[in-house]
């Protein structure tokens, strides 16, 4: 849901429900909008399922197999992978999407192959001005690492997801940031 920018101004009241997106980016990108909605979609093979940019305000976003099931606590960033290395970069998992929201995010590592080192996975946004992190970590075998907190981030703020550290094993991590209100 994005205006061209040759007609600048804020979309209202759009609707993309009952699609399949198949092959994108990103799915859908909330770019200046006031009470659009994105419900009954089908989300296949995208790199980010749903991302804003700009003011957003009152974003409907549910029942969107393959993303997110019902209105509260919906999914705005998923991370679910299995390494044997650290990440070269952060990734983005999804910019915030207006003021005042609260979001909660939740992190698990789970070693499933260990031998030495320690690997770190970090949450990372900003909130009030300031950076801040959810850090887990694995240092042994079939130990999970895991940390939920509620956040306020910045309007606009990017989470982003990194594995870091120096270790010989294999780690799943899995991050999720819903947006409560």
């Amino acid at each position: 849901m994005r205006r061209e920018p040759s007609s600048p101004g804020t979309l209202n009241n759009c609707q993309a429900i009952g699609n399949v997106f198949n092959g994108f980016d990103t799915a859908c990108l909330f770019d200046t909008t006031n009470t659009c909605a994105f419900q009954h979609n089908q989300l296949i093979a995208f790199v980010t399922a749903i991302s804003f940019n700009n003011t957003n305000t009152a974003p409907i976003i549910s029942d969107n197999p393959g993303f997110n099931v019902g209105a509260a606590g919906a999914q705005i960033g998923l991370d679910n992978r299995t390494l044997t290395t650290a990440d070269g970069s952060p990734i983005t998992l999804t910019t915030v999407p207006y003021s005042g929201s609260l979001v909660r995010v939740s992190v698990d590592i789970f070693a499933t192959a260990y031998t030495s080192g320690t690997a770190t996975y970090t949450l990372t946004w900003t909130e009030n001005s300031v950076s801040r992190t959810l850090v887990v970590t694995a240092t042994v075998l079939n130990t999970l690492g895991t940390g939920t907190d509620l956040i306020n981030p910045d309007n606009g703020t990017t989470i982003t997801a990194q594995l870091t550290g120096a270790f010989v094993a294999t780690v799943k991590v899995a991050a999720i940031v819903e947006l409560l209100a």
